[in-house]
């Protein structure tokens, strides 16, 4: 398969009949020496570099219709990287999707990096070792990305690093999302090593889900942010009840996140229900 690389290949991906791969290699191991910037493609004369490459190392490749994602090394150290990376049609560049990231990412620890890629709708989830923080809106591990370059939302709080995600199609509309990795808590839940979640219409989040509706600090005290994996539809309604199953708030809810004055509230666990026709989302909370 050609003449091989000079360092560590991390990913494989089948894209638009070829065979790409990608790593912490930046050459070929043969005689030339080919420049091969961390991605390359092997067509009928050898391995070659894609497009310009990438300026860090890449652990995931994802190929998705025509375009190719590439997640790797979002900070080395304070320096920028890559990151999410994709690229459609021959010859184009790569497009580089978390340009800014060195505003809203931290490394949590040791590099940030992108591990793990899985596609739903326009977006994607994406799965690593990183801290991430939009506005006040905060979590660990796990974030969705709209498809726009920096709209890089977190939708859970794991304690360790996400290394693997898969989408399960189980029917018309339900959409089955795990994660598996280093982690064994997402926010308060015990989730050693693997989590699970539906994150289509009409289905509820399972207990240590990863995505869904998620809500943090948890326990709070004064405020609680409430964040969920796609905007809401028209007409949502979050209602929150109390352990013994009372109403206890009722409000609209528009947008995918929101946050909530819990100060009043007596200590105790409560329920967040959030729905529409034929929606439904929940997440327990713990008013300290």
């Amino acid at each position: 398969m050609g003449e091989g690389f000079d360092q560590v290949v991390s990913a494989l991906a089948w894209h638009e009949g070829q065979l790409v791969a990608g790593g912490q290699f930046t050459t070929s191991a043969g005689p030339s020496g080919g420049i091969m910037q961390h991605v390359a493609t092997l067509g009928g004369s050898g391995w070659a570099q894609l497009a310009d490459g990438l300026d860090a190392k890449v652990n995931v490749l994802l190929s998705v219709g025509d375009t190719l994602y590439a997640g790797g090394t979002i900070l080395l150290n304070i320096t920028p990287r890559f990151g999410l990376a994709r690229i459609s049609g021959g010859g184009a560049p790569w497009q580089p999707l978390l340009p800014n990231a060195a505003s809203y990412v931290n490394n949590a620890p040791g590099p940030a990096e992108v591990m793990a890629l899985a596609p739903t709708g326009a977006g994607l989830y994406v799965g690593g070792s990183f801290g991430l923080y939009q506005g006040t809106l905060l979590g660990q591990h796990l974030a969705f990305f709209s498809g726009t370059p920096d709209d890089l939302m977190p939708v859970a709080v794991f304690n360790n690093p996400v290394h693997a995600l898969a989408r399960n199609l189980q029917g018309n509309d339900l959409v089955g999302l795990y994660a598996g990795g280093a982690f064994t808590e997402n926010a308060f839940d015990t989730v050693p090593h693997l989590a699970e979640t539906t994150i289509s219409t009409g289905m509820h989040p399972m207990r240590g889900a990863p995505a869904g509706l998620i809500a943090y600090p948890d326990p709070a005290d004064d405020r609680l942010t409430v964040v969920l994996d796609e905007p809401a539809p028209p007409n949502a309604n979050l209602d929150m009840v109390d352990a013994q199953g009372r109403l206890v708030r009722s409000q609209a809810f528009s947008g995918s996140h929101s946050t909530l004055l819990v100060a009043p509230l007596a200590p105790g666990t409560y329920t967040l229900r959030l729905s529409a026709d034929g929606w439904y989302r929940s997440h327990r909370f713990i008013k300290r």
